[in-house]
């Protein structure tokens, strides 16, 4: 928890750094001096020799035995289609999280029994926040400083989503905005995606934060997903929960705040609230497809919300004892709520302490009753 919340602590750094660097160079030195650092870091790297290439090898073929899997649970869930919703900013201290007498996600917290939580799961994403959660979330390698996305979007990437392809699985992710934004049309062919999807393939609706609303992008994947081939990996990527949080629809909202109201905490709860919404929706149309008992299904935040010390202090003090517990340590987790219906996974919360890179290979563990990576 504290190397999170240090690594939080580093990216403002790094951003105050920034500003001193365009302050002092002028801005045409500051990109110059940009794009010197891109190409040491992408064209002047030093080559490997063919011996360092063959002793990585080695190393990783040496501890083949150890990805292979054992227990009760490896492949508890092997040949079902894998749904993840990747969802933006949600984070763990929402979850159970009561207002007024009003739950904020009441359908999230009804599967907490039937599914799998883990409930102290650590954000492990650094500058580019979204692009490194898919990075991070993906690969299960923690991310560099600068951002993968722009750095090295074309590498030869291990991911969850590739392994899957390997054996057969149709592989799909999909995001309602721009196919540009953090390079996403060329990193996730990279991750192992055979199809991806943005904004433009998608029905127009009402925009909620930076793109379609989470309903109507939930709903409209759900009528996509029977039509994919079987097995199918399917990653989705909603948006409405987006910082800065300056607006959410008074007609959309369902709870009262009370002092919240108006907020940039009321907007990101009120929002948290409709996602919860969506993704009772989207389970729903699965379970009446028949969708649901051959799935996977899988909801986790990418990131923090980075919501400002000013605008959390008052939640923290009243909920959970003080702003420094939840600053330091609640801030810095994101929920991991898996389901399988049917399937002989563990049930119930899991407070192990883990972090993001722990996220692909759970699934893989789940999926393939042999993982050989």
């Amino acid at each position: 928890a504290w190397r999170a919340s240090e690594s939080r602590m580093g990216t403002g750094k790094r951003l105050n750094q920034t500003r001193l660097a365009v302050e002092n160079l002028g801005l045409y030195g500051f990109q110059l001096q940009d794009l010197m650092g891109r190409m040491r870091r992408s064209w002047l790297l030093p080559t490997l020799s063919a011996q360092e290439v063959d002793a990585a090898v080695a190393w990783f073929e040496a501890r083949s035995a150890l990805r292979s899997g054992a227990g009760p649970h490896f492949g508890a869930a092997a040949g079902r289609n894998l749904l993840v919703v990747q969802a933006e900013a949600l984070q763990r201290f929402v979850i159970g999280l009561e207002i007024e007498g009003r739950e904020i996600t009441p359908r999230l917290n009804s599967l907490l029994d039937s599914a799998l939580f883990f409930s102290r799961v650590q954000d492990q994403t650094d500058q580019g926040r979204s692009s490194a959660a898919d990075f991070v979330n993906l690969t299960s390698l923690l991310p560099v400083g600068e951002s993968v996305a722009y750095d090295y979007p074309s590498n030869s990437y291990t991911t969850f989503a590739g392994v899957l392809a390997e054996r057969g699985y149709a592989t799909l992710s999909a995001i309602p905005f721009r196919r540009s934004f953090w390079n996403r049309h060329v990193t996730m062919p990279s991750y192992g995606f055979q199809t991806t999807l943005f904004g433009p393939d998608f029905e127009p609706g009402e925009r909620i934060g930076w793109g379609l609303n989470d309903r109507d992008f939930l709903l409209q994947m759900l009528e996509r997903l029977p039509g994919l081939p079987r097995p199918f990996c399917a990653f989705l990527m909603p948006l409405s929960l987006h910082y800065p949080y300056g607006h959410f629809p008074q007609e959309l909202k369902r709870i009262d705040l009370g002092r919240w109201e108006g907020t940039a905490l009321g907007n990101y709860l009120h929002g948290m609230n409709f996602f919860d919404r969506a993704v009772g929706e989207l389970l729903d149309g699965l379970e009446r497809s028949g969708l649901l008992a051959e799935t996977l299904v899988v909801v986790w935040g990418d990131h923090g919300s980075g919501l400002q010390r000013p605008e959390t202090r008052d939640l923290a003090e009243r909920f959970f004892g003080g702003f420094e517990r939840l600053h330091r340590f609640r801030l810095d987790r994101v929920p991991v709520i898996v389901l399988a219906p049917g399937a002989d996974i563990p049930r119930g919360e899991i407070q192990r302490v883990a972090g993001q890179v722990d996220l692909a290979p759970t699934l893989l563990a789940l999926l393939l009753s042999l993982i050989h990576i």
